[in-house]
């Protein structure tokens, strides 16, 4: 039997780099520090969770966002 793969969705992002200095730059730093350490706080308890209910590594592709506003999407690889 021949099974064919199922197709990954490509995405792709694009962004701007602007460069911010001062008071401002420092202001920036301060909240992209926060955000990254609030998610960072979220996955070792999701982890945690995840070993506790005995579901382990088994669902380590699976995106959650941390709000808990989405969804089941899958990381791309």
């Amino acid at each position: 039997m021949n099974k064919r793969r199922p197709r990954r969705r490509v995405v792709e992002y694009s962004g701007q780099i602007q460069r911010v200095g001062g008071s401002e730059g420092r202001r920036l730093q301060a909240e992209l520090a926060a955000v990254v350490r609030e998610l960072l706080v979220w996955a070792a308890e999701d982890r945690e969770d995840r070993l506790a209910d005995g579901r382990g590594e088994a669902q380590r592709d699976r995106v959650v966002d941390p709000r808990g506003t989405g969804g089941d999407e899958r990381a791309a690889a």
